[in-house]
């Protein structure tokens, strides 16, 4: 099944899997009692582990209630809390590291300690599973029933972020996981409301996963915001100044797209055409580049800047060689021959 799940990213399919209810020792069931054998031991659960999915883990949500009907969510917490009429079962979201699957190389960086040695951390993100939560249906408050129900919501919601994209022309980023963690290294962008509340080791036995700032393996890169997602990935800006715009030739200007902005990821490249024959002359990290200007006319001058999430911009600007100013030579005048008087005869 992983080698169809790996098939799947690499065509560019997400596969959202829950992270399950049994918190930080999942394997032990859910509901889970204090006296399950299991509620000690660290354990996920497959196909969540697989660095091929996007993991979804749980989050309670504490919402205020409006005059209006609405609500307002106040703070939000890692998953963890007793059944519902009964006190000595426990259910929250699943969490942790894997022992079958090492870290894909996109949560390198990202995840706290992951290296390539490392193993595959889960949950990569978390959204509300538990109660409170403000029902659609009623007034009161209940349960939402686990990361089985958070799941498909963050599938359904995906879906709809992909047709906004689709809509305004953009194509899909393809396997969503590296596209999460890129933005995380990068800012964040609003995407994920980071979790630092709460803990998903049921009953405290199992010494993990509690929330942090930063990724943890409570809540993983924290609560998903797909209206700011969609924004996050559209197309950056791309701007081009020629500094001087003009003078004699031969004129050596500076292009300079500093003042290219990106909604989402890090610009990385810039790819410079020269004189506008659609062939890039030049490839660099750097946002400057010089260009000579040998001929009087004008030169255009192009860049194409390529984001960390493979997003493109092209822009123009134009330097103009004119010629140089004559030159003038100042020859200084002769000068006066000497006046001599003559002498006065006597007579």
């Amino acid at each position: 099944m992983n080698a169809a799940l790996q098939k799947a990213a690499a065509a560019g399919v997400t596969v959202f899997a829950d992270a399950g209810d049994g918190g930080s020792s999942n394997c032990a069931g859910w509901p889970m009692a204090e006296s399950n054998p299991l509620a000690g031991q660290a354990s996920v659960g497959f196909p969540s582990s697989s660095p091929w999915v996007v993991s979804v883990g749980g989050t309670q949500l504490n919402v205020t209630r409006n005059a209006d009907g609405s609500g307002t969510v106040n703070a939000e917490r890692v998953w963890n809390e007793e059944v519902k009429g009964n006190a000595s079962l426990r259910i929250g979201g699943g969490g942790g590291k894997s022992i079958v699957f090492d870290a894909p190389t996109w949560q390198q960086g990202v995840v706290p300690g992951s290296t390539s040695a490392a193993a595959r951390s889960l949950p990569d993100v978390a959204l509300m599973a538990g109660t409170p939560y403000w029902s659609g249906g009623g007034n009161d408050l209940g349960y939402w029933y686990g990361t089985s129900a958070a799941t498909p919501y963050t599938a359904a919601s995906w879906l709809v972020v992909l047709s906004s994209l689709e809509a305004s022309g953009l194509p899909s980023p393809g396997f969503l996981a590296p596209v999460l963690y890129e933005l995380q290294r990068t800012g964040g962008a609003g995407v994920l409301r980071d979790i630092t509340e709460g803990t998903n080791d049921i009953w405290g036995k199992v010494g993990c996963c509690a929330a942090a700032p930063g990724y943890d393996e409570g809540s993983g890169l924290g609560s998903l915001q797909f209206d700011a997602l969609a924004t996050a990935l559209g197309n950056p800006t791309a701007r081009l100044a020629a500094t001087p715009a003009s003078g004699p030739v031969p004129l050596t200007a500076t292009f300079d797209a500093s003042a290219s902005t990106t909604p989402g990821g890090a610009i990385t490249t810039y790819a410079w055409d020269d004189d506008g024959n659609g062939t890039i002359d030049a490839t660099t990290t750097t946002p400057t580049h010089a260009v000579t200007v040998s001929a009087t006319g004008t030169v255009k001058v192009s860049v194409t800047i390529t984001t960390s999430l493979g997003r493109t911009s092209v822009a123009s600007a134009s330097a103009t060689g004119v010629e140089p100013a004559p030159t003038t030579t100042v020859v200084p005048a002769p000068a006066a021959a000497p006046v001599i008087a003559a002498p006065r005869l006597a007579g």
